[in-house]
């Protein structure tokens, strides 16, 4: 996925092909969540320069995505949750070329610390993800 900030949102243009149908012509809607799940976490990553995975996403469907169209990812910040700072509200939406909504998402993220990431994924955090992840308490 090609990323791009455009103001306050990220975006990402994209067009799938058969690979990712469900029904004949029909994009899957899990493949619909997983662009619009990698976009907003990775908005977290652009604006608040941290690594944060999901804790929750609630997607809505109001059309379908076709195969061989062209469409448009946005996702963006909301206001961080006041109840606990390591997490963070993020929307997201797929258009079409005429700017309607198809598939909308909203969704909770939780800022890792490095123990967090070392076993979630079996690996050592190296220098460069170091100073994305949140401190150990």
């Amino acid at each position: 996925m090609k990323m791009v900030a455009e103001g306050s949102k990220l975006i990402c243009d994209f067009c799938l092909t058969n690979l990712h149908e469900s029904y004949p012509g029909m994009i899957h809607g899990g493949v619909s969540a997983a662009i619009l799940d990698e976009l907003m976490g990775n908005a977290l990553l652009q604006w608040e320069r941290k690594i944060c995975v999901t804790t929750s996403m609630k997607i809505s469907y109001g059309g379908s995505i076709l195969v061989g169209r062209h469409y448009r990812a946005q996702a963006w910040l909301e206001k961080q949750t006041r109840e606990n700072d390591d997490l963070f509200r993020v929307s997201g939406e797929i258009v079409d070329a005429e700017g309607n909504a198809l598939v909308i998402a909203r969704g909770t993220f939780l800022w890792v610390s490095a123990p967090d990431w070392s076993r979630a994924f079996g690996v050592e955090v190296d220098d460069v993800l170091l100073p994305f992840l949140r401190p150990p308490a």
